[in-house]
């Protein structure tokens, strides 16, 4: 699964927690985003879904390097 990041670079490997459920996933940075100065990272659909957030489209997460 990929990610955009403002803040690192390409091929970061990132765990990435929804904090109101406690999953979490892993993903890899490919690409220079999102491009709205309030978000700072985007995840694939297939990262959301395991995420669990579709509906809310915006969540609070936690994001770890790994």
């Amino acid at each position: 699964m990929k990610a955009a990041s403002r803040s690192l670079q390409c091929g970061t490997r990132v765990r990435v927690t929804n904090k109101n459920n406690g999953k979490s996933v892993e993903v890899v940075v490919n690409d220079y985003g999102p491009t709205r100065s309030d978000r700072m990272f985007d995840v694939t659909y297939a990262a959301a879904v395991q995420l669990d957030f579709i509906d809310q489209g915006l969540i609070d997460c936690k994001i770890e390097t790994i």
